[in-house]
């Protein structure tokens, strides 16, 4: 008005809005864990594979017979051909560890629904208890490996504190790596793949995916990664080591990630 330029508007950017604060840091760690945590129940409502389509069924069908199978039968008999082991029948063709992981949880269901893992009259059991027992036992390995090797990880790939000259960065420095830790903690926690297969489809692939990932983060600390002062430290790499090495013993395809 009256001739007079209009002045444009000056937009002060602060570190508060650039990068994430080290306060509001823990928070987001725990949203966006709560969501995923929500994503995977919302998708393990809905059928699984095979479901209803017998006389295979599908993968949910394959895991809850190899529980079957591992407290049923002695250990020798879990890879071998018998009169009580079919291996036609979705026979055991994953590592030990698998083996010991089906044991476990059958175990917990021979304690809740018998019928789940009675040998051979269990075969196709679909019964809602017997669901969400399979179910929640797919989110326990989540909650107990996957989302703290996931974290781990992060700590070990985006180290805030450094023990290089100087040893300190600079606090916007500090906010940006937070910043960038939160948004791959996102990114890996809501993969599409990883909610899909294991809770959706019906996988126990977050037991390889948290070893393999635990792996690297111990080995990244144990070479002076993440902030740990232990630079070279033997032992964290051999525990990463070891750990790659359950993940092979998990699941063959493991492998891939050597």
């Amino acid at each position: 008005e009256g001739g007079r330029t209009k002045e444009p508007a000056v937009v002060v950017c602060t570190d508060s809005t650039r990068y994430m604060s080290k306060r509001s840091y823990p928070l987001w760690i725990v949203i966006i864990a709560s969501l995923a945590i929500v994503l995977r129940q919302a998708v393990a409502a809905h059928p699984h594979s095979g479901m209803g389509t017998p006389p295979m069924y599908g993968d949910y069908e394959a895991q809850r017979h190899w529980m079957e199978i591992t407290i049923n039968l002695p250990l020798k008999d879990w890879y071998r051909q018998t009169t009580d082991n079919d291996l036609m029948y979705w026979g055991l063709d994953y590592p030990p560890l698998t083996a010991y992981v089906s044991y476990f949880f059958g175990m917990l269901a021979q304690k809740i629904e018998p019928e789940l893992v009675t040998l051979h009259a269990s075969r196709g059991n679909e019964t809602p208890t017997g669901k969400m027992l399979m179910r929640y036992s797919v989110l326990v390995c989540d909650l107990l490996l996957f989302f703290p090797a996931a974290y781990a990880f992060l700590c070990s790939f985006y180290p805030v504190h450094s023990t290089t000259t100087p040893p300190q960065p600079s606090s916007s420095s500090s906010k940006r790596l937070l910043g960038i830790r939160a948004a791959a903690w996102f990114f890996i926690l809501l993969n599409p793949a990883f909610i899909l297969i294991d809770h959706g489809h019906f996988q126990y692939n977050c037991v390889a995916h948290g070893l393999i990932l635990l792996a690297i983060a111990l080995i990244l600390f144990g070479g002076g990664g993440g902030g740990t002062r232990n630079k070279g430290n033997l032992y964290l790499e051999l525990a990463g080591a070891s750990s790659f090495c359950l993940a092979l013993l998990f699941k063959q395809m493991s492998l891939y990630f050597a």
